[in-house]
């Protein structure tokens, strides 16, 4: 059983939060013995990812945070959420990047971890409005607009006509996303080297 519940973790990710391997089973050891050393590796596994997110949500959020007076680096910010758009668009856009530095995980909605189409719903669901959990689904419900005209809290789509990834544009080239287990919710390029490459189009999301 202690076999089994080891080889469900993300073993690899967890040694480079914790700098040690998990406990390796004992021959001859009983099933309840190994697996509160488990338990206590997995205890304090998660309270170093806990604080290792928390330090990424506060560097990100003062480097992409609301734009108030400070440091040269909230003055980027600026730039990105007050560029022209409906002040819905930029007051969800304020709400996606409230989540910079979360995980990313298959099925998330929030608070506290997301996969990309849960991000963008739950955003523009503090807007009043209502998107599916699918980022095929809410690339059939937005307006089909150009790149030239994106604005803060317009969605953009990847990986062809099935679009099976989405993001929140932000404004100067940039987009929020829930990217990956890898990367969680990030600011990246929307047209980088890698997802300009598999680019579907964009959306205005009508409320």
């Amino acid at each position: 059983m202690a076999g089994e519940i080891a080889s469900k973790l993300t073993v690899s990710v967890v040694k480079d939060v914790l700098k040690e391997s998990p406990p390796a089973p004992i021959e001859g050891q009983e099933d309840k013995g190994q697996l509160t050393l488990l338990k206590q590796y997995i205890i304090r596994a998660n309270d170093n990812v806990h604080k290792t997110n928390q330090d990424l949500v506060k560097t990100r959020a003062e480097h992409y945070g609301n734009g108030s007076s400070g440091s040269g680096s909230s003055s980027s910010s600026t730039s990105i959420t007050s560029s022209s758009g409906s002040g819905s668009g930029r007051a969800v856009v304020r709400e996606a990047m409230k989540h910079l530095g979360k995980p990313y995980v298959r099925g998330g909605d929030g608070p506290e971890a997301f996969d990309c189409s849960g991000l963008t719903m739950a955003a523009w669901r503090q807007a009043g409005v209502s998107l599916a959990h699918l980022s095929y689904s809410q690339f059939d419900q937005v307006r089909r607009i150009s790149t030239d005209e994106l604005q803060p809290g317009d969605l953009v789509f990847y990986f062809g006509s099935g679009a099976h990834h989405v993001g929140m544009y932000v404004g100067g080239g940039k987009m929020v996303s829930a990217s990956n287990p890898s990367d969680g919710v990030e600011i990246i390029d929307f047209l980088g080297p890698w997802y300009g490459e598999r680019f579907s189009g964009a959306g205005r999301v009508v409320g």
